[in-house]
Formats: structure tokens, C-alpha cells, sequence
């Protein structure tokens, strides 16, 4: 009889240690866990400087792309043409041909008024994409005769 007693004690001890466990698994936050993770987000920052219009001489073009604002389409000679990540490891790549501008209206239309004006755009976008959304807009005074 006394055997049948420490057995049942045994195995409700075992229940409790057990139960125990199985609470410590849950109590972990979700971060902790290797399933379930929100999906990361991947975004590039892309740094566009260069001239609309013609060129300045003595200057040399590291590729031309075609930037569209507003359904317009304006040509620009990029000088440098920059790509960060802060989740991998970016691959030096030169300008896409075209290139698609979106943002506040107002900033936009700031930059299809100019025309033989060095720019410079910050913008973001996903990896490759060729639409860009515009942080900021820099641009510089009309060029004058004789370079820039």
C-alpha cells in the first residue's frame, strides 16, 4: 500500500514538474522564438546626382537616365549615383535607364520646373526597383556660361 502511495505522489510530482515546463515554453516572448517573426522589411536609399539638360563642360556623365515626374519624362546626366542598405551588402551597379519619381506633389513639380540644373535626390525604394520615392530634393542655381 505504501508503494501504491509513493507511485501516485511520483507521478504527480512529474505532472507538476511537467506542467511546469510546459508554461516556461510559453512564457517566452514571440521575439525569442524562431517562428512567427514579422517579416523584414527591405528598403534601399538611392542618392541621384546629376544635371537636367545638357552637361557642363569638362564634366564627365557616369551614365544619362530618364527620370519621370508628374507624366513627364526629363533627361538627366548623372554624375553619381549612390545605393545604401542597412540590411545587406549593395552591389555597385550604374544608373537604371529610367527611373520613376514619386512623392508630395509640391516637391515634384519644384524639380519639373528646372531645366540645366545640377539636382540631387534622396530617395528610397525596394532592391531594383525602378520607382523611387523622394526624402529630399537639392537643387542648385541655373548654370552659367562657362560650366557649372
Amino acid at each position: 500500500m505504501l508503494s501504491g502511495v509513493l507511485s501516485h505522489r511520483l507521478v504527480v510530482l512529474a505532472l507538476i514538474a511537467n506542467m511546469a515546463s510546459i508554461a516556461i515554453v510559453f512564457s517566452y516572448p514571440r521575439g525569442a522564438s524562431a517562428h512567427n517573426q514579422a517579416p523584414l522589411v527591405v528598403r534601399e536609399i538611392v542618392r541621384l546626382q546629376g544635371y537636367l539638360g545638357d552637361l557642363p563642360s569638362g564634366l564627365a556623365a557616369r551614365g544619362e537616365t530618364t527620370l519621370q515626374v508628374l507624366a513627364e519624362r526629363y533627361r538627366v546626366r548623372v554624375t553619381d549615383w549612390q545605393v545604401f542598405s542597412t540590411t545587406e551588402n549593395v552591389a555597385v551597379e550604374s544608373p537604371p535607364p529610367e527611373l520613376r519619381l514619386q512623392g508630395n506633389r509640391e516637391d515634384l513639380a519644384k524639380l519639373a520646373a528646372m531645366s540645366n540644373r545640377r539636382i540631387t535626390v534622396l530617395a528610397e525604394r525596394r532592391p531594383g526597383s525602378t520607382e523611387i520615392f523622394l526624402l529630399a530634393l537639392d537643387v542648385c542655381p541655373p548654370l552659367q556660361d562657362g560650366g557649372g
